[in-house]
């Protein structure tokens, strides 16, 4: 993956969407879903909910007190209506739109948390499953999520991303 010019990062598709490099690289293939979080006792809070880190991400956590930006893909996002106090998903938020897209669905989310935004991919079974409608209230999490040390934050990645074409 080049970017302007220098090579961000070389391998293979996988590699390049799994493990990116770098935030470029993170939002240079597919969508991404671009969360900040202040890093707090070996943890990550978003606002004031705790978020599980995965155990191999611990060895590059940033120093107490740092903003980090998370780049979360929506097939990472996990969702759940009747599970209200697991804390693997431990966000509250609403469905605000539901985009059927052939294969599976594209559900738009407010997280109670500062406002944010997020998209999640869901196939037709788990869709139907959980019997998801507009208005209702969930609970979110991340399977998944790569982040990066980001002192400007999170407004500034997205208009740096949004001017490259790399995300909406």
């Amino acid at each position: 993956v080049i970017n302007r010019g220098k090579v961000e990062q070389v391998g293979n598709a996988r590699e390049v969407y799994e493990q990116p490099a770098s935030k470029f690289v993170a939002s240079f293939i597919g969508q991404t879903n671009v969360v900040t979080g202040i890093v707090k006792e070996e943890h990550i809070y978003l606002g004031d909910t705790l978020l599980p880190i995965p155990v191999s991400s611990r060895q590059s956590l940033p120093a107490a007190g740092d903003t980090v930006v998370l780049l979360v893909r929506p097939e990472d996002v996990v969702i759940s209506k009747r599970e209200k106090n697991n804390p693997s998903i431990p966000l509250k938020g609403t469905i605000e739109h539901i985009h059927y897209r052939g294969n599976f669905f594209e559900i738009d989310i407010r997280a109670d948390n500062n406002g944010l935004h997020i998209k999640t991919a869901l196939g037709k079974q788990g869709f139907v499953d959980q019997d998801l409608k507009v208005g209702d209230e969930i609970s979110v999490g991340f399977r998944d999520f790569q982040f990066f040390h980001a002192p400007e934050g999170e407004k500034e990645i997205r208009e740096k991303l949004s001017q490259l074409g790399y995300i909406e």
